[in-house]
């Protein structure tokens, strides 16, 4: 029954990536994940984030990041500063439509997780909460083990 149920989402999502990439959405997942991050540092970098701040808060690294901040700027949903103190440093920061592309994309979440809440009824989304918890502690224990075998 796990099984099936898994693979059933697993199908899901394929079907909805499929369906975004049709819809010649500009944004992608790795997209607003950036852009929630800069969201959630800008109240301590006022000035911007250096891409080294993004990629730690993001646990990847900086070339990882870079591409996605380029892309994100040529939507114009980022800005890239250089810094006033050291001219090394590029600062991002999140510009007007950046905010309300996050703004929208919050209330559309919201939407869905209300839906998802009238149909299964309170009781069992805390109880699909506690469970999906459970699962992440389980996913987390088990990366922090392969990591600690494939780094002596």
């Amino acid at each position: 029954m796990l099984l099936t149920a898994l693979v059933q989402f697993e199908r899901l999502r394929g079907k909805n990536y499929a369906e975004k990439k049709r819809e010649n959405k500009p944004c992608r997942h790795s997209d607003i994940l950036i852009l929630f991050a800069l969201k959630q540092m800008e109240s301590s970098c006022p000035d911007g984030v250096s891409i080294s701040e993004l990629s730690r808060e993001l646990h990847v690294k900086s070339p990882t990041v870079t591409p996605t901040v380029y892309h994100l700027e040529t939507l114009k949903l980022v800005a890239r500063d250089t810094d006033r103190k050291d001219r090394r440093i590029i600062r991002v920061r999140l510009t007007e439509e950046g905010n309300r592309l996050l703004s929208d994309h919050q209330k559309h979440f919201a939407a869905h997780v209300e839906g998802m809440v009238h149909y299964l009824g309170v009781e069992k989304s805390i109880e699909f909460a506690n469970l999906l918890n459970e699962v992440y502690v389980y996913e987390s224990s088990k990366s922090h083990e392969n990591s600690k075998h494939h780094n002596p």
